[in-house]
């Protein structure tokens, strides 16, 4: 601030209140820089914060509404500025509220309005408290241990979303809190919040409630291990989650789904988007008890067999309308994430998750929605997530339900390439009509599908330790539980190999980006570089990675022509590796052409305008010695000139390229000594002239 630089006489406003001997709150709020006064931690200023009445009326400016006939800046700018005063975190100022009880029971007093609250006065109490979990966790908590019903005053306005950040930076799952103490973490567990939680899932309760509540579930999940993670992974609690999920309005069953998700692999949307971004360090994340996860585990396949039931159902007279066609039915978001479920509990459940799985008859629904659904990407995603985990690292038996009872092979060789839409016809034409016949499409899981068949043939031989014909980009490259199972099952297959030889090996030489003929390489050529090499890595390909290019992409990214390539194959320059150049090298490559080159040597001496000038009195003019007395002064001719070029390859090179036109060479010597003897006053023994 300006009034802080020394020099400056004039004073800061707030100081100029502050010297009045009666001054009220309203007229530090009311200045402009106010704010950056407590940040500056003005010490006078922090002295009448800190008062118990000042905060007193600061807290009342945040939870009391105003009166109808109050100022303006009573409704909008008084209680903004007064959060923002507990926002700059000065500790004098949260003692104050914290060690006075009554000024604790006024801030809470919020809670204990009729739902719902006005998000203006609520956002204001959740920064306030949450800047006091912030800055003083342990006696915060403290407080709402002496007050349990506090708790459950909190939770019933759960439908405000500040009030919901509230419990979720209690609860230790707020990304920008601290680590909760574990002891903060027991007593949350045993004052039932969880229980408090799920009763908030009910059909009764208003949507934000139960969006809010799934939410706040879903972080305690992902932020295992902890006392609340344990209690909400134990078979009662799941039980009342399938419960309200399972209801016959099924509102919550998204949600309830995402938290039995993030029971069984927690961190597992920041581990995908690690695996997307390549070239970052992964955070180590912290390992979830494999004991919680095993009982949540135990307590969600109970429910399997609704979940397929749900898969089964098709929601009829939804329809999707697009410019092309009419696409038959929609997926819809219960439906894919009860098979974002399924891949998850094959990938992570364990043997008794898997035998689950087979015993509900959940992989050929899922492979038929597959197919149902030819342009959903997410489902194909998923299918094809589930797919990859079964044929590495599942067990024999579940490999086995695959390739067996689910005929996998039949169903990927089998799947149609082109799909038909339905058109849209007029109100007087049939859906048979010539108008409503449209051109059939690709089908848009083909390309998930080339994946899984690449990646089956590169397990089979494996298997086989013979080489496939499947690109790299394209092969797993993996561990494989049982690469001789899934070999023998390839093997023994009378479609697969027309299926690999006529459709699956073209298509992948065909989207095998390193064998393009145009545009730059593809990230795999670069490890750490995406497909532009300009977000993740450098925008310019180094020299070491120039000569580590393959023969293809090194043709690709040369600047040579033909002629260049001929000149090569007769010899006519050697070629040098880029890592062997030398600062000669570099300078002797930027001719234009073999006849106008620069030749640099780096034993050669350069000369610069002192060394030549010393050097001046050494040379002779026209090639002659200069003779006479030590300030006999040596003018140069063009005959010096050439000879001086000749010593000095760039002087040369610049002079024949200036724009300027070189003087001829004198053709009399005689004239030459004349012009050195004017110059010299007419003495020719100054001009250093042998006469």
């Amino acid at each position: 601030m300006f009034w802080r630089v020394a020099g400056f006489s004039q004073p800061s406003p707030t100081d100029q209140i502050l010297d009045k001997e009666e001054f009220t709150l309203e007229e530090l709020l009311d200045e402009d820089d106010f704010i950056q006064e407590c940040k500056a931690l003005n010490g006078r200023l922090v002295a009448f914060l800190k008062e118990r009445s000042t905060v007193e009326q600061l807290v009342r400016l945040l939870v009391e509404p105003p009166k109808e006939d109050d100022d303006p800046k009573r409704t909008y700018k008084y209680p903004f500025t007064s959060c923002e005063v507990f926002c700059c975190e000065l500790d004098a100022v949260f003692d104050t509220l914290l060690e006075d009880v009554e000024l604790m029971g006024l801030l809470f007093s919020l809670l204990d309005s009729a739902p719902p609250l006005s998000c203006k006065t609520a956002g204001y109490f959740g920064r306030v408290v949450a800047n006091l979990l912030l800055r003083k966790g342990s006696q915060t908590i403290q407080y709402f241990k002496d007050n349990p019903p506090l708790l459950m005053k909190l939770v019933s306005h759960i439908d405000t979303v500040s009030v919901a950040d509230v419990i979720k930076r209690m609860v230790g799952a707020d990304e920008q809190g601290p680590t909760p103490d574990p002891a903060h973490a027991q007593w949350l567990s045993d004052a039932d919040l969880i229980s408090l939680l799920l009763a908030k899932l009910a059909h009764s309760t208003s949507a934000d409630a139960q969006t809010n509540a799934a939410e706040i579930l879903s972080a305690i999940a992902n932020a295992q291990p902890s006392p609340l993670a344990a209690k909400l992974a134990n078979e009662e609690s799941v039980a009342t989650l399938f419960e309200h999920a399972l209801s016959p309005s099924k509102q919550v069953v998204v949600s309830a789904l995402e938290v039995c998700i993030a029971l069984v692999e927690p961190h597992r949307n920041s581990l995908e988007m690690e695996s997307l971004i390549g070239g970052y360090e992964e955070k180590p994340q912290p390992q979830p008890d494999p004991e919680v996860k095993a009982e949540a585990v135990a307590a969600i396949i109970q429910h399997l067999p609704k979940l397929v039931e749900i898969l089964k159902q098709e929601q009829r007279n939804l329809d999707i309308e697009t410019t092309w066609g009419q696409l038959a039915q929609r997926l819809g978001l219960p439906r894919l994430k009860i098979v974002e479920l399924f891949v998850v509990l094959i990938r992570s459940g364990g043997p008794i998750a898997e035998e689950a799985v087979m015993k509900a008859e959940a992989i050929p629904v899922c492979l038929q929605l597959f197919q149902t659904h030819p342009f959903n990407n997410m489902l194909h995603h998923n299918v094809a997530a589930m797919l990859l985990a079964i044929l590495t690292q599942s067990s024999e038996l579940i490999l086995q339900n695959l390739f067996e009872q689910c005929a996998f092979l039949d169903w990927l060789v089998c799947l149609p390439i082109l799909v038909a839409l339905t058109g849209k016809g007029g109100p007087e034409e049939g859906p048979c009509s010539p108008s409503n016949i449209k051109k059939p499409m690709r089908a848009g899981y083909m390309g998930h599908a080339t994946q899984i068949g690449g990646i089956v043939d590169s397990i089979s031989h494996q298997a086989s330790e013979s080489s496939s014909l499947v690109p790299a980009v394209f092969a797993f490259s993996g561990d494989v539980a049982h690469p001789a199972k899934v070999a023998e099952y390839v093997k023994g297959h009378a479609g697969w190999k027309p299926y690999s030889d006529e459709m699956l090996q073209p298509q992948l030489s065909l989207e095998n980006t390193s064998h393009w003929e145009c545009g730059r390489p593809a990230a795999g050529d670069f490890p750490g570089l995406d497909a532009d090499l300009d977000e993740f890595g450098a925008t310019d390909m180094d020299l070491e990675q120039l000569t580590s290019l393959t023969p293809a992409l090194s043709d690709r990214y040369s600047n040579m022509g033909a002629e260049d390539d001929d000149e090569y194959e007769d010899g006519v320059r050697e070629a040098i590796p880029y890592a062997d150049y030398g600062l000669s090298d570099v300078i002797n490559e930027l001719s234009l052409d073999d006849s106008d080159a620069i030749r640099y040597d780096e034993d050669t001496p350069v000369l610069d305008a002192q060394s030549a000038d010393r050097s001046a009195p050494e040379a002779g003019a026209s090639g002659q010695q200069a003779t006479g007395d030590d300030d006999n002064v040596l003018l140069a001719s063009s005959d010096d000139e050439e000879a001086f070029a000749a010593a000095s390859p760039l002087r040369s090179k610049s002079v024949s390229n200036s724009s300027t036109p070189a003087a001829s060479p004198d053709p009399k010597p005689e004239a030459s000594e004349e012009r050195g003897i004017e110059a010299a006053g007419g003495d020719p023994a100054a001009a250093g002239v042998a006469l």
